[in-house]
């Protein structure tokens, strides 16, 4: 399995970071960077399939956010503030 181009250092080391601290008896010599990307892309994968299926895994309140343009709230929310209301 590769690298996906958008898997940053710091996702890796952290992945690495929490199997070394947490499977630390079942760890046997170093834990290498492409240990890890079977492990990164199960959970995207999960995560995209949970995203696809609209299936809720989030409060209401987190999946308005997702599904509406965060760009745009906060741009309506500072018209809002900055015209004292009358936008």
């Amino acid at each position: 399995m590769s690298r996906r181009p958008h898997w940053d250092d710091e996702l890796i080391e952290t992945v690495k970071n929490a199997i070394f601290r947490n499977c630390f008896d079942h760890v046997e010599g170093p834990l290498y960077d492409q240990d890890v990307f079977p492990v990164i892309a199960a959970v995207e994968d999960w995560h995209k399939a949970k995203r696809d299926s609209r299936i809720r895994t989030h409060s209401e309140g987190c999946w308005r956010w997702h599904n509406e343009c965060a760009e745009g709230l906060i741009m309506a929310d500072y018209l809002d503030a900055t015209s004292g209301g009358a936008a």
